[in-house]
């Protein structure tokens, strides 16, 4: 199965609760993983890092980074494919 980015939206530096459930229920062990953020305003902050440590150390994580919420799927995916998922 091909990996496929998908955005999550950042408030003040953190992503919303619900992405810390969706990373808390599901076993990651063996996946790599990133955190690709939407933003108008707020920076990436720690998102990345905390949702790191909800997956235990199972996943091996790739550097996150933020897009403004006008970046161009192509834009995106190019940046997810240099990452050599």
């Amino acid at each position: 199965m091909a990996a496929v980015p998908a955005t999550i939206p950042i408030w003040w530096g953190q992503a919303p609760h619900i992405m810390d459930t969706f990373v808390e229920s599901y076993d990651f062990k063996g996946k790599k993983l990133t955190a690709i953020c939407t933003s108008g305003g707020s920076d990436i902050g720690t998102s990345a890092d905390y949702l790191q440590k909800l997956t235990k150390g199972k996943a091996e994580w790739k550097p996150g980074k933020l897009f403004s919420p006008q970046a161009k799927a192509e834009d995106i995916k190019s940046w997810f494919d240099g990452l050599g998922f």
